[in-house]
């Protein structure tokens, strides 16, 4: 399910044009689109409920501070966005009142590893680094029947699982109610990739784009 919500926040009342040294720089956009590819935080992903034996409580398939549904893990990202946005226009001396940002990212459900249960067919196995979902592999099973892990992390050669892969989501944010030149954008998505990796454990996999929306 992909979602997209509008956060209304506040207007500046004045826009700041930064200096371009070429034309690019020195177009004015307004309303921006701004995307990138990021291994999300495991907040930003939510993980699924598996239930143990009769009469035992659900097995722990999930990581410290994920979330635990697919709302709740896009809210997440939202506000961890909108916070990066409000603080990078804070950095730049730019007024924020009557912003509005709107975010696109698509959460998915990822466990951690667990023993004793057989894992649900299809469902994807994650690795976290520095607060991130760095990797993933499916959960193949054998001729459609998945079997219990024997250890944690799992070695490569399990059987029922596929290699890991790089994990890696794309997110777009479009903040509307601000112009302002290619560069001063391209500043303010600096200032948005550091606060979204040093605080909230973004780990980008790529730069952030300006383009118009």
């Amino acid at each position: 399910m992909l979602f997209r919500i509008l956060s209304v926040i506040f207007l500046p009342l004045a826009s700041a044009c930064g200096s371009g040294t070429n034309l690019e720089d020195t177009q004015i956009i307004a309303d921006p689109t701004l995307s990138f590819m990021a291994s999300p935080p495991v907040s930003w992903t939510y993980f699924p409920i598996i239930t143990g034996t009769a009469g035992t409580a659900p097995v722990a398939s999930w990581f410290p501070g994920q979330s635990e549904t697919q709302t709740d893990a896009f809210q997440s990202a939202q506000n961890d966005v909108l916070a990066a946005v409000l603080e990078a226009f804070n950095s730049e001396n730019i007024r924020s009142d009557g912003i509005t940002t709107t975010v696109t990212y698509s959460p998915d459900m990822i466990m951690n590893c667990f023993l004793m249960v057989a894992p649900p067919a299809n469902s994807m196995l994650g690795r976290v680094a520095a607060g991130a979902v760095t990797d993933t592999a499916l959960v193949t099973g054998t001729n459609g029947v998945t079997a219990a892990f024997t250890m944690c992390p799992p070695p490569a050669n399990t059987m029922g699982l596929a290699p890991f892969e790089p994990y890696i989501k794309p997110v777009q944010v479009v903040i509307r109610g601000y112009s302002a030149t290619r560069s001063r954008w391209r500043q303010i998505a600096a200032d948005m990739l550091s606060i979204l990796n040093s605080r909230y454990h973004v780990l980008f996999r790529s730069e952030i784009t300006v383009a118009t929306s």
